[in-house]
C-alpha cells in the first residue's frame, strides 16, 4: 500500500512540475511575442517614413 501511495505522489509532483513549466514556456512565448509585436512595429514606421 505504501508503494502505491508513493507513485502516487510521484504522478503528482511530475503533474504539478508539468504545469509549472507550461506555465512558465508559455509567459516566455508571450514576452517574445510581444518583442516581436514591437519590433515589426518598428520596421513598419521606418518603411513609411523612407517612402
Amino acid at each position: 500500500m505504501k508503494r502505491v501511495f508513493n507513485t502516487s505522489k510521484l504522478i503528482a509532483l511530475f503533474a504539478i512540475s508539468l504545469f509549472a513549466v507550461s506555465c512558465s514556456v508559455k509567459g516566455e512565448l508571450e514576452d517574445i511575442a510581444d518583442e516581436f509585436e514591437e519590433t515589426n512595429n518598428d520596421a513598419k514606421v521606418e518603411q513609411v517614413e523612407a517612402n
